[in-house]
């Protein structure tokens, strides 16, 4: 992790009028209602609407674009979207020089709201936590991840529903520079707002998450995924060797889910977001039996938890040799899932993921699991037999 930047200045496409969002493009007139909430709420940010309705309007006049992050250099958190004036947080890839950028953690128009305590807090963001992040950061010199998510793993994280121990870590790190480049008032302002966000640090990870995919992407002959994401209405996956195309099917409902109190299966939305793009480089899901206590909240067992790790490494080439489970004897963590191997075994990806409502501006309504539609491997398999045949 390296700086927080203005969008517009660093992420390719992004101009006025245009917004990024999670999982494979999707238009306007197909959007989830989350995802819809959010587009809603950019608007309302950037100023390029004065009311909810308005933007709804300029939308459907094709007067705002929209695109996918992952089509270009960024992710997107949920059904989060991301405008030229959002401040993003930096993660570069020293190995192979690219650079991932997503916008900073803010709970509401991420989650699906638009009220003015979303607003008002996408200003405060934007003035007062992205400075003061960049300042810490720079005085830093950067930030070492994986050091971190490796501890994180270590503490009971499966690191991507739960990173409270990584947010910790990061918040020890961070919390003494913060204090030393900022006001006492600022100071305190942005460390409780970073304390009072027990997945702060999910944002970071999963920009990290897409510079490695980037870097991974683009390797002649290769079956593996590299990226998977959903935008609410459509879940897809790209595979190495077989340049920018998406393998698509509808969005999964949550096969299993706890909800907040006062909602229900009838009230999720099908998954959405680009947070699952963790799980298929090992984490979350692949890591589920070093995050144990996550099941508390998704409504599974311990049992389910080391059973979803140990079917991610039957579907993944390597195991990271950095990242460990504890309860699995300190195996490494599923590294690579092969769309061949997922065929031949009948496993699909499993996500541990936060459940948005299906109605627009009401946001976060708990947690569960979804499994990647099989629909998505089998197209991309026969994709990759029709370009190299005799090689499948």
């Amino acid at each position: 992790m390296t700086d927080v930047k203005r969008a517009g200045d660093v992420i390719k496409g992004l101009k006025a009028n245009t917004i990024f969002h999670s999982g494979p493009p999707v238009e306007w007139k197909r959007m989830a209602g989350p995802m819809r909430s959010a587009m809603i709420g950019a608007m309302l940010f950037e100023g390029w609407a004065k009311t909810p309705a308005e933007a709804v309007r300029k939308a459907e006049q094709g007067k705002v674009k929209f695109g996918s992050s992952l089509d270009h250099n960024a992710i997107s958190c949920l059904s989060g979207a991301t405008s030229e004036s959002m401040p993003v947080f930096e993660v570069e890839n020293r190995t192979f020089g690219n650079k991932a950028y997503i916008a900073l953690p803010e709970l509401g128009m991420q989650f699906g709201r638009y009220d003015k305590k979303t607003l008002d807090n996408l200003v405060w963001v934007k003035e007062t936590l992205a400075p003061t992040l960049r300042d810490a950061l720079r005085e830093l010199g950067g930030l070492e991840m994986e050091p971190i998510i490796s501890q994180a793993l270590l503490m009971g994280d499966e690191c991507h529903d739960r990173t409270v121990a990584a947010s910790c870590l990061f918040e020890r790190i961070i919390a003494p520079i913060i204090v030393n480049v900022s006001e006492k008032k600022t100071a305190i302002q942005v460390l409780k707002y970073m304390a009072g966000i027990d997945l702060f640090f999910l944002w970071p990870l999963m920009a990290r998450a897409k510079a490695v995919a980037d870097a991974a992407h683009g390797v002649e002959y290769s079956t593996i995924t590299s990226f998977l994401a959903g935008n609410g209405t459509e879940m897809g996956l790209k595979v190495s060797s077989l340049g920018h195309q998406w393998f698509k099917a509808p969005s999964p409902l949550f096969y299993v889910a706890k909800y907040d109190e006062g909602f229900s299966d009838k009230d999720s939305n099908p998954e959405v977001g680009d947070s699952i793009l963790v799980d298929m480089q090992g984490l979350g899901g692949g890591a589920m039996a070093a995050g144990i206590a996550h099941v508390l909240s998704t409504g599974d067992s311990a049992e389910d938890a080391i059973r979803y790790s140990k079917e991610m490494m039957r579907i993944s080439v390597g195991k990271n040799s950095y990242f460990r489970i504890p309860v699995l004897n300190f195996e490494g963590t599923p590294v690579g899932v092969d769309i061949r191997k997922v065929l031949e075994t009948g496993i699909s990806q499993v996500c541990a993921v936060g459940i948005a409502h299906n109605k627009p501006g009401i946001g976060l309504i708990g947690f569960g699991m979804v499994r990647v539609p099989m629909a998505c491997y089998q197209s991309s398999y026969e994709a990759f037999k029709r370009k190299y045949k005799g090689s499948a």
